[in-house]
């Protein structure tokens, strides 16, 4: 349901889901610190197919949280450097 791609990248990630209904939608992006690297509101989003472009991620490890209507799905994140 939720792909985060490509990984390892050169700070430029893909956040892509599908939605088969309404639902709810929030992203994240942390640090391995707990430090907010991005973050997008959790909102009413229409059924389809979303891709998320993700810019400028400083390298290092990450954790990607993506909630869907009260379920979380993490994903690691390895950025290698910034374009």
């Amino acid at each position: 349901m939720v792909e985060v791609y490509p990984n390892p990248a050169a700070g430029e990630f893909i956040c892509k889901y599908e939605l088969d209904q309404n639902l709810m939608v929030g992203i994240s992006i942390y640090s391995l610190d707990g430090r907010t690297v991005l973050s997008i509101p959790y909102e009413d989003k229409q059924a389809g197919m979303y891709s998320i472009p993700v810019h400028n991620i400083p390298a290092g490890m990450y954790f990607a949280t993506v909630n869907i209507n009260g379920k979380i799905y993490t994903t690691k994140l390895i950025s290698t450097s910034t374009k």
